[in-house]
């Protein structure tokens, strides 16, 4: 255990770039990247140095609400993937061979910048988009369609299929704000039916 922490704290002092933290041992790799998550600061830029023309990129969407929703899917696939390479060409727009060469701990400390974005939407969702299946809906197989994810939110806001592609490329903002006004109005009108119901019921 000795042993394994002095590699550990050596690769840390020594500050790997990526093409060197690939070939790590994969216990250390593991190690090495639950401190950062857990110990270092979220930081949006990343220090390139020579690798680009700037010292310093940042990244394409400072604010991921202004992200495209295809741009915002594909960054949530690439961090469920624990993809790395992706994340930083999708936030930032780096090719493979800059990529090998970034630091690692500056990495791990974008990535949890990126993961605060995810999680600032994330809850927004939870608390303006979210709901729950009544047992009639469960009863009636509702839950297959959590199989097709956001298609069902696309599918929703229009019907027609050539429209699709056109809701993708549009800022997040405003289709969380277009979902979240249909939530309401379907709410709106789901508890109007029942107090029309409970009434009907009373006077038959």
């Amino acid at each position: 255990m000795g042993k394994f922490e002095n590699n550990l704290k050596d690769v840390i002092l020594s500050r790997p770039r990526m093409f060197e933290y690939a070939n790590l041992d994969e216990n250390i790799r593991d190690e090495f990247q639950s401190i950062f998550e857990n110990y270092s600061k979220a930081n949006p830029v990343l220090r390139v140095r020579k690798f680009f023309r700037w010292k310093n990129v940042s990244p394409n969407k400072n604010n991921f609400w202004n992200l495209s929703w295809e741009d915002l899917l594909m960054i949530r696939k690439a961090m469920r993937n624990n993809d790395l390479f992706k994340l930083m060409n999708l936030v930032y727009g780096v090719n493979e061979k800059q990529f090998s060469n970034l630091e690692v701990l500056n990495v791990f400390s974008t990535m949890k910048w990126i993961t605060e974005q995810l999680t600032i939407i994330h809850n927004a969702e939870e608390e303006r988009l979210k709901s729950d299946l009544s047992d009639d809906d469960k009863e009636a197989g509702a839950e297959q369609l959590s199989e097709y994810d956001y298609y069902n939110n696309v599918r929703a806001l229009s019907e027609n299929l050539l429209e699709h592609e056109k809701l993708l490329k549009l800022p997040y903002s405003i289709v969380f704000r277009e979902m979240a006004y249909q939530k309401l109005i379907n709410d709106i009108n789901k508890k109007k039916n029942e107090i029309i119901a409970r009434k009907n019921k009373r006077a038959g």
